[in-house]
């Protein structure tokens, strides 16, 4: 009887054991944190790249529509008074998610699901103008559109003229934030 002694295990040998039952709250916590984190940083990335891809896909939509309204007409005197859309809708050269009639009235639309009108003035003059974009789009798009200033006649932001030339200074200027954070745009060539 010399082992009296009731048998214990030494506590390091028991922090062995707990290790081995999985991971505990803390942990797990941890790792989910981190997996939010990398979903959150993906979707904002997604978000990012799609919104960069409708400013562009609205600048090459303003740019293709000014082709083709100036290709259709390089023959006449002048432009039609009104819509012009009817032009663009038989060009060929848009989609029918772009430019559409229904019921004798002919539609456009702009990459971010908003509406666009082309209209000539009865003259040597057209304007296309892009309803509601968000002030990134906004700002894509007079920046795009820098480098043909020279053959625009007029562009107004939410009705105010910016001057012709104009400049990263001015596009900052007409492109910043207002209430509702949506700007119509009117470039006329």
């Amino acid at each position: 009887m010399l082992n009296d002694k009731p048998k214990t295990t030494p506590s390091h040998a028991r922090k062995g054991r707990r290790r081995r039952r999985g991971a505990g709250l803390f942990d797990s916590m941890l790792t989910m944190f981190i997996v939010i984190l990398a979903i959150g940083g993906l979707v904002a990335l997604y978000l990012n790249i799609t919104a960069g891809m409708k400013n562009n896909e609205t600048r090459m939509l303003v740019m293709r529509t000014v082709a083709t309204i100036e290709s259709a007409y390089r023959s006449q005197s002048s432009y039609t008074n009104g819509s012009l859309l009817p032009v663009l809708e038989t060009s060929g050269n848009f989609e029918d998610s772009e430019v559409w009639e229904s019921g004798g009235t002919f539609f456009m639309r702009s990459p971010f699901d908003t509406e666009m009108t082309v209209a000539g003035n009865g003259a040597r003059d057209f304007t296309i103008t892009v309803a509601e974009l968000p002030k990134d789009a906004c700002t894509a798009l007079l920046e795009g559109m820098m480098e043909r200033d020279r053959d625009m006649d007029g562009l107004t932001v939410n009705g105010v003229a910016v001057a012709i030339p104009y400049d990263s200074v001015a596009v900052s200027t007409a492109c910043r934030g207002n209430a509702v954070d949506e700007y119509d745009v009117a470039l006329t060539f």
